[in-house]
Order: structure tokens, then C-alpha cells, then sequence
């Protein structure tokens, strides 16, 4: 779904809500064109930092996963262009 958003509206950012603490999924968000991504164990503490980063077109990764990020780098999809 995030791949069709952006790809349908470029300039839409999307903050992903996951349960998933695996880098996989957090990959895939990412690859998919997510610029957000908190888990629901700190959603109450970062939702809304992560929604306010977002929408000034930062990148936010919640800090509980932040460290498998860093560890596993993630290619820039098609739909993205790279800064």
C-alpha cells in the first residue's frame, strides 16, 4: 500500500505503525517509500514525534529499532529519488 501511495502521490509521506521488530519489515517500508517507522511498544511515546519529523520531511526510525537499520543499509527504491 505505501508503494501505491507514493507512487500515486509523489509527494505524500507515509509514517508506517508496525508491530514488527524485524528489519525485514522495516526494510520493505522503507524500500516502499516510508519515510516513518515506530512500533506499537513506543507509539505513545514517539507517535507523534515521529509524525511531526515526517511531515517536515525528515526520516524518523523509532530508536527501539533504530540500531538494525544501521546495521542492515537499505537500497532506495525505484520511486525514490536519491539526495
Amino acid at each position: 500500500m505505501t508503494y501505491d501511495i507514493r507512487n500515486s502521490l509523489p509527494e505524500t509521506r507515509v509514517a508506517i505503525l508496525s508491530m514488527h521488530l524485524d528489519i525485514d519489515y522495516i526494510a520493505r517500508a522503507f524500500q516502499a517509500g516510508a519515510t516513518g517507522y515506530v512500533v506499537k511498544e513506543s507509539a505513545t511515546e514517539r507517535l507523534i514525534e515521529c509524525l511531526e519529523a515526517v511531515a517536515k520531511g525528515r526520516y524518523f526510525v523509532d530508536s527501539s529499532v533504530s540500531h538494525k537499520v544501521v546495521e542492515s543499509p537499505v537500497e532506495p527504491s525505484p520511486t525514490r529519488k536519491r539526495r
